[in-house]
């Protein structure tokens, strides 16, 4: 009743505000708004005022208020003349106002008293310093994404090009990219004013080519209340529309082994790379003045390899495999070659249309369609075998309309629809029961194979926007309903693990007799539904008080109503245990206020300030792991489990079936769940910012920045079934299945007339524990709102806009991000349940210092079309460009490398001086990479050009360490290196990843 009643008011809402008024430009839009003044500086109203778009002619009309003021609003992108006239001044012409996505720009227009045809033409631009914006980030407009340098051609490396946002250092399903210190999980990526976030993970869930983006924003802070779902950054990409000329391209991008540097650690086999990138684009009228199309594809080929390493691993390993005392094992042998052959091939397309039916409806759809196929993808571990690779295969596709409506010059209607399926398929090369030996030699597949994940999205909003004196209202409504699919069946097969290969080859009266520490298996129904639909409300209003403040202030609304109806089978045990679906949170307002105030009448130097509320989202990744009928079994060698385990291994996993085994290995084994919180709620993030734009130039603006996000009720997970621990010591560790200790403190060994394991260092004084609250359960992995996020930051940036040819964004931001949890699934468990204070530390994204570079430069040195200017001919027309990016290292956290705790978690820390070391104590090295790009175009006649083009990836070869081995093993020193250590084996401290070495593209263009 309470959702029908919450449904009903907003649809009052909406239909009042339909038959009132309201307005204010889309995610997906601009805005201008021209001051029109006579000669002596007062208002001037009733001049009317014409703007045309370049490049398809369509036209906005409208009439200057009694303010001298009319706002155009929800304007497509682009390039656009403005004509005012008003009886007895001369007509004012401007050409060459270009509009980004998302501005909201201010042209005041100075009138002349002339004759009637009288024409005063003006070619300078809008201002570069936007007086009435409040919303801050930054827009990589057509002439970067053009000739920025590309690694990969994939889109999102665009956002990276903004100080504040860095690539993310959790592993996992994301965006890939952290906004402020915040998850990667809470971004939205939107094209085309609709989303593109995938619900189940919070990743990307399309790409696009490079070719058909117009415009890319990166929203960090200060959204107005119409952008909702999320607590990180917004990015709004919009793509290219056609023109009223024919026009396109036709492109070739090569990359072969020769042109790279070897990488420090991963080298490719010389033999085997290459990557070819092939695509096309064409656009133009249908109908002049009426229809355009925009249509690209592209396709990138990629053959190329991973280092196997497992030759000097084959001679220990192949016979254990080959004994038959490894039940279902996956191979027999190992790959001893020295590389494991890989390739992908990824297809994109897309086709835009735009039609306008009349001067007041326009109408826009569009088509994506993505596929991508990866072979032999390694998921795991330092060494690789051929058996842990999978093959991936993924498409996507999205069709898009969107509806434009003018009542009134200051009253419109934008409607977007949408329709997003997704398949994504994984497999392993083999099957069987996989192996994890000392964390770096990975058999068979891994827990997370195979999986199957559909998502199907569907989107609809509607905003409906008006123009009243000195605001600009704006309400509207968005839903999405989603449909998602998951079959995830983790460890059916059965996982053991091996603290190293003299466990895994231990022999006892000559024959082997693997000694694993620990054995997972699954059971149940992997297969699940998952529906979900998102509803956003939102009420804004821009008011620009003053000539010199603008106030932008408004309230959202978000409900996220989680999966529900499921589980209801009580004759099925697994069911009887679970919830029948997720909590649903009604109390989700959200207030938004931000400012913008002129400190000079001349609008050169800007005060913005700002505070948001922004509710996330629950992701259904949290909503299948904890409505899955499944339950997992945990083996685990450290105390009086240990002959079972080992029996186990003897007789091999358990069959696959949808019900848990009740007995076996000598006795029924407790199984392990995960639940949700009944009381979840959305998290919530606050954001605070203040800072100052100040107009160095015409074209060149400064800004310096505070920033403060605060998160909370972030989703958090805890092991719940733990009794409070106890300090294990020599003189209870038999009390708990303990061998007693011999002196030889030898870690991980057993005690071979007892089949038990006797403690190591790192395991006396730790809080152990012994027990289960409810004995018919292992482990209860429960997440719940019971994180929280801090996030301080300065940021100074400094933007120039196409000037002679040149244009550039630079910025360094020092910040520092604290948290007490990275993400909510399992593997973040916290060290001790009982002691939530000792996970606060230095978040996986705080990288304390960046700066980052991005300029391109038109070299004003033209080509002359004579054949006897051989200078001209060789230097003239050429585009330089560049990214530079230089960052601190990000923490990582330091483990013992196993469970001692007894909480079947792997986050167990070191003692290190008679101190437990904090979360996230290792901090990685400095990051550094220079990218640049040379373009030589020799044109012809007709507007007819052939580009030429280099690009050099980390171009001084910076070796970058990006990551490091952080297990300290559980000795009282840490593993160290020896004069007789292989140079392959990795210890304590040492480098075991870096980015990647220098590498060379290069292309072609024919554009015409």
């Amino acid at each position: 009743m309470r959702l029908a009643r919450l449904l009903y008011l907003m649809l009052l809402s909406v239909c009042f505000f339909v038959g009132g008024h309201l307005y204010a430009q889309s995610v997906d839009t601009a805005g201008l708004e021209v001051d029109v003044q006579d000669p002596s500086g007062a208002h001037l109203p009733g001049a009317t005022l014409t703007l045309t778009q370049t490049q398809t002619h369509d036209v906005r009309v409208g009439v200057s208020d009694t303010h001298g003021r009319f706002r155009f609003t929800a304007l497509p992108v682009g390039s656009y003349e403005l004509s005012v006239a008003a009886n007895g001044f001369a007509t004012y012409q401007q050409n060459g106002v270009t509009l980004e996505v998302g501005q909201a720009s201010t042209l005041s227009v100075g009138m002349k008293v002339a004759n009637s045809d009288t024409v005063v033409q003006v070619t300078s631009d809008v201002s570069t310093i936007d007086p009435d914006r409040t919303t801050i980030g930054q827009t990589i407009g057509t002439e970067e994404i053009d000739n920025l340098p590309s690694d990969g051609r994939n889109f999102l490396d665009f956002a990276v090009t903004v100080p504040n946002v860095t690539v993310t250092q959790t592993t996992g399903q994301n965006s890939g990219f952290s906004v402020n210190g915040q998850r990667s999980r809470s971004n939205s990526i939107m094209i085309d004013g609709v989303e593109n976030n995938g619900q189940l993970n919070g990743n990307v869930r399309q790409t696009l080519s490079q070719d058909a983006i117009g415009q890319f924003q990166v929203l960090t802070e200060q959204f107005p209340a119409e952008f909702g779902g999320a607590g990180g950054g917004f990015i709004n990409v919009v793509t290219r529309a056609g023109s009223d000329r024919f026009h396109g391209s036709a492109y070739y991008f090569m990359r072969n082994q020769w042109m790279n540097t070897p990488n420090y650690f991963t080298s490719v086999d010389p033999g085997t790379y290459a990557r070819n990138d092939v695509g096309m684009h064409f656009a133009g009228p249908i109908k002049e003045n009426r229809t355009y199309f925009y249509g690209a594809l592209e396709y990138i080929g990629l053959n190329t390899s991973k280092v196997s390493r497992m030759a000097g691993y084959a001679a220990t390993v192949d016979p254990v495999l080959q004994s038959g005392v490894y039940i279902n094992a996956p191979t027999t042998h190992l790959d001893t070659d020295s590389y494991i052959p890989q390739s992908s091939a990824q297809t994109l397309s897309s086709l835009r249309i735009d039609h306008r039916f009349s001067d007041r409806d326009t109408f826009i759809a569009r088509v994506i369609y993505v596929q991508y196929i990866q072979a032999n993808n390694v998921n795991a571990g330092s060494y690789y075998d051929f058996s842990t690779a999978t093959s991936t295969y993924t498409h996507t596709q999205n069709y898009f309309a969107e509806w434009t409506h003018i009542f009134t010059p200051t009253l419109l209607n934008e409607a977007h629809f949408m329709v997003a399926p997704q398949r994504l398929k994984q497999q392993a090369n083999s099957s069987g029961t996989g192996a994890d030996i000392g964390g770096s030699v990975y058999i068979g597949p891994t827990t997370d194979f195979p999986v199957t994940l559909d998502e199907d999205h569907y989107e609809a909003d509607d905003a409906v926007s008006w123009t009243r004196h000195q605001h600009l209202i704006k309400m509207g409504v968005q839903v999405n309903y989603i449909r998602a699919h998951s079959v995830f069946p983790t460890a059916f097969q059965g996982y053991w693990n091996f603290y190293s290969t003299t466990n895994f080859a231990s022999k006892v009266n000559g024959a082997y007799s693997p000694i694993p520490y620990k054995y997972t298996q699954s059971f149940g129904n992997p297969d699940i539904h998952l529906p979900d639909t998102l509803i956003g409300a939102y009420l804004e209003d821009s008011w620009k008080a003053t000539a010199r403040l603008t106030l932008n202030y408004g309230v959202r609304y978000d409900l996220d109503l989680q999966p529900q109806g499921l589980n209801q089978n009580v004759s099925d045990p697994m069911q009887q245990v679970l919830s029948s679906g997720m909590n649903r949170d009604y109390n989700n307002f959200s207030p938004r206020i931000g400012l913008a105030f002129s400190l000079d009448k001349r609008g050169k130097t800007i005060l913005r300030a700002g505070y948001g509320m922004f509710y996330d989202k629950n992701l259904l990744i949290l909503a299948r792991n904890t409505l899955q009928t499944k339950e997992t079994m945990i083996l685990n060698l450290n105390n009086s489990t240990s002959n079972q385990i080992r029996a186990a291994f003897l007789v091999g996993p358990y069959q696959q079936s949808s019900s848990y085994p009740t007995s076996g290995y000598g006795s029924a084994i407790a199984p392990t769940i995960s639940r949700a919180y009944p009381g979840l709620v959305l998290p919530m993030i606050h954001q605070v910012d203040f800072g100052v734009d100040r107009s160095l130039t015409s074209r060149l603006v400064l800004s310096v920045t505070g920033i403060h996000v605060e998160g909370e009720k972030l989703l958090k997970a805890a092991n719940s079934n733990l009794l409070p621990p106890v300090i294990l010591t020599k003189d209870n560790q038999t009390q708990f299945g303990f061998a007693a200790y011999d002196g030889t403190n030898s870690c991980n060994s057993v005690n071979s007339s007892l089949g038990k394991a006797q403690p190591c260092f790192q395991q006396y004084g730790r809080p152990y524990f012994a027990n289960r609250k409810d004995p018919n359960f292992n482990d209860i992995n429960i997440t719940g709102p019971w994180g929280h996020s801090n996030y301080n930051a300065l940021r100074v940036s400094l933007v120039q806009s196409s000037w002679k040819g040149f244009t550039m964004r630079a910025g360094y931001v020092w910040s520092k991000a604290l948290d007490d949890a990275p993400d909510f699934l399992n593997g973040a468990l916290p060290n001790n349940p009982y002691d939530p204070g000792a996970e606060k530390s230095l978040s996986n994204e705080d990288v304390r210092h960046r700066f980052t570079g991005a300029a391109v430069y038109r070299i004003p040195f033209r080509a002359s079309r004579s054949h006897h200017d051989i200078m001209r001919q060789i230097f003239g027309n050429w585009i330089m460009s560049s990214t530079l990016d230089i960052h601190s290292g990000s923490p990582e956290n330091i483990t013992v490398g196993s469970d001692l705790n007894n909480d079947d978690s792997s986050t167990d820390r070191p003692f290190i001086n008679g101190v437990m070391v904090g979360r996230n104590s290792f901090r990685t090295g400095r990051q550094s990479n220079w990218n640049a790009r040379g373009q030589k175009e020799i044109r012809f006649a007709r507007g007819q050009r052939l580009t030429f083009s280099a690009e050099v990836f980390n171009l001084t070869n910076h070796l970058s360490y990006t990551d490091y081995d952080t297990i300290w093993g559980t000795g009282q020193n840490p593993t160290q290196r020896s004069a007789t250590s292989s140079p392959t084996t990795f210890y304590y401290g040492d480098p075991d990843t870096a980015s990647g070495a220098r590498s060379m593209q290069l292309g072609f263009r024919y554009t015409f």
